[in-house]
């Protein structure tokens, strides 16, 4: 009797689960119907279909589990919709899991030591340096340098604690910049710069030449430095930092650059999440990018990318500033000034934080190849394809 009431309530429960899902078929039949000519419309452009991973639908539940899946699909966990990736990316499972077991599996002591282990470290990142460059420099990596900062922010400070600002130099920012780069007026300012403000792209040019015309008169070289947002993190507004940079150089003109010298730099946080970056043909001398909104983890990671001409400009007056760290192989209690060889690296994160950034960029795909900067769904893989 027991047996009979037992395959009873596993057949009623049977019959429910089936009525359900029959249910819910039936519910969603509109929307896979919508999404199927939606599919058919947008072709290979939606979706990656032509990425070496595959379409998002096969891969999205298994890699972003936490979020809502295509139609269709069952979860297991608690889903939600995210949007904010304006704010950060999202790491996906594949790459927390290779995160975990290269960590488990090398053994990674601080690079500014001796021995094994600090070689071991000291070559990942200069690999993961490499590949950063190499994604956004193409093929003139060389003639950039990577800094290790724990974010976009710390790298929009390191210039401008570093940019050689005094008494008409000027720094000129966008009305509508991140709160980073406008905090970059303090230091400027301190200096006796002048903090100009740009209402838009084409108001560069004559604020920048008013500018250089104050220094006309000079006897030496006046340096100047622009900012400009390759895309806006708000609105999503993308900057022609290219015509930026050619009025820019229009102005510094002759053998020697005149009196005045400007230099761009490129907030490229949000740009970098969204497509990818070519620097050498932007113009700019300087770039801040945050790892976390191009690959979600590790979180507090970023860089200042830095043309090499303009690197020896920072340099010069980073020995007047702070150094410590691994910014300094040694250093004497009663030497008030930083040593002659002081680098502006030593200040970064985690050191296995700066090793992981390697792993996270080889999920956003091929590197950028200068001068030629295609839209990034064509080739986006599995690892941060899900974040346009």
């Amino acid at each position: 009797m027991a047996r009979r009431a037992a395959a009873a309530a596993l057949a009623a429960l049977i019959a429910t689960v089936i009525f359900v899902r029959r249910r819910r078929r039936a519910a969603e039949a509109p929307q896979r119907r919508a999404k199927a000519a939606f599919l058919a419309r947008a072709g290979l452009r939606y979706g990656y279909a032509a990425s070496p991973a595959g379409h998002i639908d096969s891969w999205r539940s298994r890699e972003l589990p936490g979020l809502v899946g295509p139609v269709g699909s069952e979860a297991i966990y608690e889903t939600m919709v995210y949007l904010d990736y304006a704010g950060s990316a999202l790491p996906i499972a594949s790459q927390l899991a290779a995160l975990a077991v290269d960590g488990a599996r090398r053994v990674l002591g601080n690079p500014h030591s001796t021995g094994p282990a600090a070689s071991a470290a000291s070559a990942e990142l200069d690999r993961a340096g490499a590949l950063v460059l190499a994604r956004m420099c193409g093929s003139h990596a060389p003639d950039w340098e990577c800094v290790w900062t724990s974010g976009a922010t710390a790298a929009l400070r390191l210039v401008a604690e570093t940019f050689p600002f005094e008494e008409g130099s000027s720094l000129l920012l966008p009305e509508s910049c991140h709160t980073s780069v406008l905090g970059m007026r303090g230091p400027a300012s301190t200096r006796g710069a002048r903090c100009l403000c740009a209402e838009n792209a084409a108001a560069y040019a004559p604020l920048a030449a008013d500018a250089s015309a104050g220094c006309a008169s000079s006897t030496r070289r006046i340096n100047h430095l622009a900012v400009a947002p390759a895309e806006c993190n708000l609105t999503g507004d993308v900057t022609d930092a290219t015509a930026v940079a050619a009025a820019l150089a229009a102005l510094n003109g002759g053998s020697d650059g005149g009196s005045s010298r400007w230099w761009l730099m490129l907030d490229g946080a949000k740009a970098a999440a969204s497509g990818r970056l070519d620097l050498p043909a932007s113009g700019a001398a300087f770039c801040c990018v945050s790892f976390y909104k191009l690959f979600g983890s590790p979180t507090g990671l970023g860089a200042l990318l830095v043309r090499r001409d303009a690197l020896r400009l920072l340099r010069k007056d980073a020995r007047r500033g702070y150094f410590g760290g691994g910014s300094v192989a040694a250093a004497l209690p009663r030497q008030v000034e930083a040593p002659a060889n002081a680098s502006l690296n030593g200040a970064a994160g985690a050191d296995s934080g700066c090793a992981s950034a390697g792993p996270g960029s080889s999920t956003l795909g091929p590197q950028v190849r200068s001068g030629n900067t295609p839209d990034c769904t064509e080739d986006a893989r599995s690892g941060c394809t899900h974040i346009i």
